[in-house]
């Protein structure tokens, strides 16, 4: 029933969209101002990094600026190929629509929303940004909202590859980059004692980061403290989160860990990086701290179940994803009456994975 009420809605969303229908423009000759605009979650902003430098080999002398969730607007502190990063104060519509009046003053020459899902946060702020140029995926009814509408590429490819076809209109057919964090030079002394603050030896530790946005993607809590018990001997694992992670931190402290691991709270997004820059490995589900490991060029194992395994992947070879491939799965569901795509992972699966990636 609620897929046929999303499908009715996406048919409704799509005529009314179609009343703003604008007469295509063309691409400006000079292109000086570039806004980029993604307002989703962690994981897919850093998966989209990867798209920065093309853009910027494209247009090498533009202004690149690019808007985020105000929750992110530290994740990409210090990238080399964005100038300036803006946010609004939140992202439900009535601050959007003011957020439009400042881009507008902005006077941008080309916009590229760079969201690939069902809202139309992004595209209409996108629509509505004064920018001359408007380049955006055609999915779930919003090709009207664009001078440039690209094909869904759907989810045979990776998430970086359909990210590129964002490009297409540009025509750039060159290298695809891999979705990249940078620290800039002034932080070092920050991330130098946040490390010895908590006393942690380089390359010396495995992370754990046991939460993820939706119940359905978390690893069973009891698999975890199997897995750190029976390779205690030989690593040492930090289990981490954010404060939001609370209840999933407290689960795995009722099991008995302290001796075999140490348990860290990060307060910022950016403490997790140094974090988990410092470390051998990182574990942990299909989330945000996933994406930033990859991106941080950390080896990596984690269980991707309910969610397409290949599309969300960390991006390179230094990873591990398990995936049992049940006939269920990719259901993406919030919340799953019986789990069996995680469930039914066993610690054995996750060990010889470890093992795997640290023996290379």
């Amino acid at each position: 029933m609620k897929q046929i009420l999303i499908k009715i809605f996406l048919i409704l969303r799509t005529i009314l969209f179609s009343i703003f229908l604008r007469k295509k423009r063309k691409m400006p000759l000079v292109i000086r101002k570039i806004l980029l605009i993604r307002f989703d979650r962690l994981g897919d902003l850093v998966l989209s990094t990867s798209i920065f430098p093309a853009l910027r080999e494209i247009y090498p002398h533009a202004e690149i600026h690019i808007a985020i969730s105000p929750a992110l607007k530290n994740v990409l502190t210090g990238n080399q190929h964005i100038d300036r990063v803006i946010y609004p104060e939140n992202t439900s519509w009535k601050n959007l629509w003011k957020f439009t009046d400042f881009l507008k003053h902005e006077k941008y020459d080309l916009c590229i929303d760079l969201a690939l899902s069902r809202s139309a946060k992004s595209s209409l702020t996108a629509s509505f940004s004064g920018a001359k140029y408007l380049i955006g995926f055609d999915s779930y009814g919003k090709s009207s909202l664009f001078d440039s509408p690209v094909k869904d590429p759907g989810f045979d490819i990776h998430f970086t590859e359909a990210i590129y076809h964002l490009l297409k209109p540009l025509d750039y057919n060159n290298n695809i980059y891999a979705p990249e964090l940078e620290f800039y030079p002034g932080e070092l002394n920050k991330k130098t004692k946040f490390i010895k603050k908590n006393e942690l030896l380089k390359k010396d530790y495995i992370v754990i980061h046991p939460g993820a946005f939706y119940p359905s993607q978390r690893f069973p809590h009891d698999k975890i403290a199997k897995i750190i018990n029976r390779l205690s001997r030989e690593e040492n694992f930090i289990i981490c989160g954010s404060p939001a992670d609370s209840d999933e931190i407290n689960e795995l402290k009722k099991m008995n860990l302290e001796k075999s691991c140490k348990f860290i709270t990060t307060k910022s997004i950016r403490e997790l990086m140094y974090l988990i820059s410092e470390s051998k490995l990182y574990f942990g589900n299909n989330s945000g701290p996933l994406h930033l490991a990859g991106a941080l060029k950390i080896k990596t194992v984690s269980t991707l179940g309910p969610t397409r395994p290949y599309f969300f992947s960390p991006f390179g070879n230094n990873n591990e994803v398990i995936n049992l491939k049940l006939p269920c799965a990719p259901c993406d569901l919030a919340v799953c009456s019986h789990h069996s795509c995680l469930k039914n992972i066993t610690p054995e699966q996750v060990i010889t994975a470890i093992k795997k990636l640290l023996k290379n």
